[in-house]
């Protein structure tokens, strides 16, 4: 059932802007890289790819910022579909579990994001080469350096997805998935290590160049998503039809 469920979410998701705007990520990513190196590419080759100043470290510096807004932007538009076309009436009188809308949903948002995220691994393995960065490229660390606070952004993903199918206008979740960008780098530098644990601190603490527990951030990161998720759809299948 949950693979019907997933097709026709597909189908509906298709004719929107959602695709698309799967590529703002690595557009926006590519574009400020190219303004910083453009600008300072005599100061900035010598870092070469990892240390600081490198272009880890910039790709880093850009990175949490655009899988939290990611997150919030999409979900939004995921659920301003249906809540613009009144459609929940419509979806909760079919024979399918209310849970398992929530699942599909928040299956396609960690699809969305996570093709973004690998798009960004080629797009800057790629512009470090064209940009006259030693080779090979150092792929390995690449893509942990962003699949990593990808893995880590699950629980703000689960929250905002909640956030938007709970709430029909959607400046609300936007408005707090901005806040918590800029809270989450705050709360990962802070010396108060139990706001460590807090889900926005989570991207910023699975950090290859700077967390030697990164890849454990990662995996707590998911396990959490997922245990978030599951809390949503349990949630949302006792919405109120309105």
């Amino acid at each position: 059932m949950i693979f019907r469920i997933l097709s026709a979410d597909w189908i509906k998701m298709k004719r929107t802007w959602l695709v698309w705007l799967t590529l703002l990520g690595p557009v926006f990513m590519l574009f400020a890289q190219s303004v910083n190196y453009g600008v300072r590419a005599d100061y900035l080759l010598k870092f070469g790819w990892e240390g600081k100043n490198s272009l880890f470290f910039w790709i880093f510096a850009l990175l949490g910022l655009t899988l939290m807004l990611g997150s919030c932007i999409l979900a939004a538009m995921m659920a301003g579909h249906e809540h613009d076309a009144n459609a929940w009436k419509q979806i909760f009188a079919l024979p399918v579990s209310r849970w398992q809308l929530f699942i599909s949903k928040a299956i396609w948002l960690c699809i969305f994001i996570g093709i973004s995220a690998l798009l960004t691994v080629v797009s800057m393995g790629i512009f470090g080469v064209v940009v006259g960065l030693p080779q090979p490229i150092p792929w390995v660390n690449l893509t942990k350096l962003i699949m990593y606070p990808y893995l880590a952004t699950i629980p703000i993903l689960a929250i905002q997805l909640a956030l938007s199918l709970n709430m029909k206008n959607q400046a609300i979740p936007i408005t707090v998935g901005v806040i918590g960008s800029i809270l989450g780098p705050i709360f990962a530098m802070d010396s108060n290590p139990y706001l460590h644990w807090v889900p926005l601190a989570y991207p910023s603490l699975a950090d290859i160049g700077q967390n030697p527990e990164a890849g454990m951030m990662a995996l707590y990161g998911g396990l959490v998503g997922v245990a978030l998720i599951l809390i949503g759809a349990i949630q949302f299948s006792r919405k109120e039809v309105r």
